[in-house]
């Protein structure tokens, strides 16, 4: 995530020299005034000890370091100047001192990548290219495998509040709290069931030594199976007012031939994605049920050209809102273009579909990546949304090869929920365990 810078840069034990790739390195790590960089993350470094501090264990930044050092960092703003810790600017080699104490916090995310825990005067990267090329370069591809409980991700697949390289960022800061508290309560309720999320579940008990958790869901499919109709209905949960008109839409429609487009009561897209996302739907020639939020354009409004309604008038349908749950029910529906937030996940497994994903913040892009691989029902589309690869990914999730067998895959999602919520499964012994456990215990 580094800009090459051009210049060469030197302290007091040892110099860098110029160069994208082979800045070399001088002087001991261990030694005051050493400069080193960091090959595998691209950080440049000057080592400064700190007096009380005797055990001095330092390795490369970006990677997990001791416990207790504290160490100097050089600091370039936009203009390529260094600048001090209280901003003024030195000629081009002064040094900005940035106190990073790991002591106060010995949690493994901001010991890691680019989570720096810092203490007094925040810390700033030294970044040496022209442009954020991490982008596109490939760097978010780099894998990951320090998350217990989560296997097969990338750097683009950690949840977006913790791939901030601002270590103040108040919703990582705000996140790990609330995570932390979770710890502190008698039970945890999960919204999946065992079999969906083993590995993650087995990690909470092992990793934070916490034993009462119950997997109880899909609540959704609880829901239908024990809870009166008539008391489900009256407890929607929808701000939204639903488009009845979908049900008579989707009978009408062959089985597994509509897709269906929704992208969450909060998310938001661009403008220009917008167009690119309709006219790759248009160009798919595929059935589609496309829900429209009035506020889905961020900088904008969602408004499509007589060109594009003409285009799509015999096989699109365009409402505000529906009943997702009851749609992804019905037999016509063949695939979910989603941004991956976790009910619309519960509920698609519910329902048996194969999903493209499309993700926006929070957990979606964790969530996109399990169903793309651990659950193999899901296809990646490119966050930078363009109109050739949506016509494509939608070609082949309703018709392609690739696409049926996710559709089985799917389904076979489906049967295990299905299992996990009938009596006796673990999902419904999990929520009868929590009733006489949690709920009604004296204790």
């Amino acid at each position: 995530m580094c800009r090459k810078k051009k210049e060469v840069l030197e302290g007091d034990g040892g110099v860098v020299e110029k160069g994208p790739i082979s800045l070399e390195e001088k002087g001991n790590a261990h030694e005051e005034g050493a400069i080193t960089r960091d090959k595998e993350n691209d950080f440049v470094q000057v080592v400064h000890k700190h007096k009380g501090k005797k055990d001095f264990r330092q390795k490369s930044v970006g990677n997990e370091r001791g416990v207790g050092n504290k160490f100097s960092v050089l600091a370039v703003n936009d203009e390529n100047v260094l600048e001090r810790g209280d901003g003024s600017h030195e000629a081009p080699l002064s040094v900005e001192e940035v106190g990073i104490n790991n002591s106060q916090n010995e949690d493994p995310m901001l010991k890691r990548g680019n989570m720096w825990n810092c203490r007094g005067g925040g810390r700033k990267k030294v970044y040496t290219d022209e442009d954020d090329d991490y982008l596109t370069n490939g760097t978010l591809d780099t894998p990951i495998d320090w998350v217990t409980g989560l296997s097969n991700i990338r750097q683009r697949d950690l949840p977006s509040f913790i791939q901030t390289t601002n270590p103040n960022d108040i919703m990582f800061h705000f996140m790990r709290l609330e995570t932390e508290d979770c710890l502190k309560a008698p039970a945890i309720i999960f919204n999946n069931f065992e079999e969906l999320e083993r590995e993650a579940l087995q990690a909470v008990v092992s990793k934070f030594n916490f034993p009462n958790i119950y997997p109880i869901g899909p609540l959704s499919l609880l829901e239908q199976k024990y809870v009166p109709k008539s008391l489900s209905e009256s407890l929607n949960s929808s701000f939204w007012k639903q488009d009845s008109k979908v049900f008579d839409w989707l009978e009408s429609r062959e089985p597994e031939s509509v897709l269906y487009v929704n992208y969450g009561c909060v998310a938001v897209m661009s403008t220009q994605h917008f167009r690119e996302l309709a006219w790759g739907l248009a160009d798919s020639k595929q059935s589609f049920l496309w829900v429209i939020r009035p506020d889905v354009v961020k900088d904008g409004e969602a408004v499509l050209s007589e060109e594009f309604m003409e285009e799509i008038k015999d096989r699109g349908l365009l409402v505000s809102w529906c009943a997702q749950e009851k749609v992804l029910g019905l037999p016509a529906v063949g695939a979910f273009l989603t941004h991956c937030g976790w009910n619309s996940m519960t509920e698609t497994v519910v329902g048996g579909v194969p999903v493209i994903c499309w993700p926006f913040f929070a957990d979606q892009q964790t969530n996109s990546r399990i169903a793309c691989t651990k659950l193999a029902m899901g296809m990646e589309i490119n966050p930078d949304v363009k109109r050739d690869e949506v016509s494509s990914l939608v070609r082949e999730m309703m018709r392609g090869e690739e696409g049926k067998q996710m559709r089985i895959n799917a389904k076979e999602w489906k049967r295990k929920a299905e299992i996990a919520t009938d009596v006796g499964g673990s999902a419904y012994t999990n929520f009868d365990k929590l009733i006489k456990e949690v709920l009604l215990s004296e204790n």
